[in-house]
This record gives C-alpha cells, structure tokens and sequence, in this order.
C-alpha cells in the first residue's frame, strides 16, 4: 500500500508546470503592457505634455485612443504651420495639428481648412460647459475676417481622438465658409431660430458636413470600436442615412437643450 502513489503526489508534477507557465505568461503580459506604456510615453502629444502628472494622464487616453479603429484616410499636412488662437498648450496644439492634418485628407475638408487659412482663423481650445466647440466670425473693414476663430472643448482635445478634431472641425469651418461666402440663412432673413436662440438652418449644414467627413472615414456601418466622443459621431451618421426629414429632426433634438451656449 505504501508503494502505492496517491492521486495527489500524481498531480503535483502537473500542477508545477501549470504554475511555471502561468508565471512565464504573466511576465510576459507584464512587459507587453510596460512596453505598451512606454511607446505611449514617447508619442507626439505625451512628449508636448509639461509635467510627469499630465503625461501619466495623457498616456492611458493615447492608450484608449490607440484600441479603436483608424480612419481610411491618410493624414494630409498643410505646408505652413496651424494657426492657433492664444492660449492653446504645446499637447493640444499637437492634437489639432493631427486633426487638421485628417480634415485635409478629403477634399471638401481641404477646401474647407484653405477658407479657414485664408481668412486667418485661428483655431484654439477653451473649457466649454456644455457645446463641444464654436466658430466666431468677425468681419472689419480693416483686417477682413482675421479676428475670427474655431475653438473646441478641452475635453474633445485632451482625449486624443483626432478624428473626432477632425470632424468638429469641419462642422465649426463650415460655419466660417458659410458667414464669409454669404450663403448662411441670416444674409435672407431665412433662419428658423430655436428657443435656445441656435439656428437650426446652420447646423443643419455644419452637421452634414460633419457626418460627410466621418462617412469618408468610416464608410456607412460608421466606426467600430468607438468607446467616447466617437460614439456621438456615428450616431449622427445614422441619422443622416436615413435622409434629409430624419437627420434635420434629429439635430432639432441635440440641439435644443437650454444649456447651448453656456460658458461661451
């Protein structure tokens, strides 16, 4: 009975290599995620950032930013440098550059970011309570539009997702190509104006050419994997496939809350 083996002294052999190759397999895990972190740390916008606390925070958001899908457009350039308003920090000037950069990769967002050039509108970034970002047009005798600017909410720049820059920005652009070729509503006295004091003509317009450009990203299933900010963006394409009537009801909706406006 002694000679025996018991089934515990059978399975102890086994159970060793089982715990050696769960410690190889976490170790492994563990030097993945730390060079993952580590090639996060070196990325454009984490090297922009001025201190180790915000680099900490910017990498999980790169990290985050890096899981969903890419867009199928190749980053265009622009020869000169962005002109960005006062204020704007060297990390979030990387983020819109990329996201100027995405603009550019359509034709219409091309077209869209000259006018912006041309008139001199900067583009800078402030903490906006409840909108995601708003255009301002100025026009004087003196200096044209030059004293206009897109500006877009810190939160959408801190995130790192410059396809969602991408796409406000040609929301927030249209409103300048539109104030600066005269074609918005206001030059007729043909604007529905909404309780809350938005037009609705306007972003209408600006919502559409949103939703074209994330179309020429994405296609019509929109983007997979899209976890924040990303998420609003396919829901608008959504709605604008299912035509003119369905998409002007739905931006009637989202943009209608009374909070529009606050904090600009």
């Amino acid at each position: 009975m002694l000679t025996q083996p018991s089934k515990f002294s059978q399975s102890r052999p086994y159970r060793k290599r089982i715990s050696r190759w769960a410690i190889a397999l976490t170790l492994i895990l563990l030097a993945s995620q730390g060079f993952l972190i580590w090639s996060f740390s070196q990325t454009p916008f984490i090297q922009a950032a001025p201190d180790l606390p915000t680099r900490v925070s910017a990498s999980w958001r790169v990290g985050v930013a890096a899981i969903g899908e890419k867009p199928a457009l190749i980053p265009t350039y622009p020869d000169a440098p962005v002109l960005f308003c006062d204020g704007v920090t060297a990390s979030a000037q990387k983020a819109l550059a990329e996201g100027v950069a995405l603009l550019r990769a359509t034709d219409e967002g091309a077209a869209l970011y000259d006018i912006v050039v041309e008139n001199g509108v900067c583009i800078g970034t402030q903490d906006l309570d409840f909108n995601s970002a708003y255009a301002t047009s100025r026009w004087s005798p003196e200096s044209g539009w030059s004293d206009s600017e897109i500006v877009i909410g810190d939160y959408y720049v801190d995130w790192l997702y410059p396809d969602v820059i991408a796409a406000i920005l040609a929301h927030e652009a249209t409103h300048i190509q539109r104030a600066v070729e005269g074609t918005a509503c206001y030059y007729v006295n043909a604007c529905t104006i909404l309780p809350n004091g938005v037009v609705l003509e306007e972003e209408i317009v600006a919502h559409e050419a949103e939703t074209l450009w994330w179309i020429a990203a994405y296609g019509r299933d929109g983007k997979d994997r899209a976890f924040a900010a990303d998420v609003s963006e396919n829901h608008l394409k959504a709605h604008y496939l299912q035509g003119p009537q369905a998409f002007r009801d739905y931006v009637r909706e989202i943009r209608s809350d009374k909070r529009e406006g606050e904090g600009l």
